[in-house]
């Protein structure tokens, strides 16, 4: 199973908008 570089960004990107600080 490969990750795509562009969905891992878009992961880490919406991880930091649902995630209150």
């Amino acid at each position: 199973m490969q990750i795509d570089p562009s969905f891992l960004g878009l992961w880490l990107w919406w991880s930091e908008n649902v995630t209150p600080r």
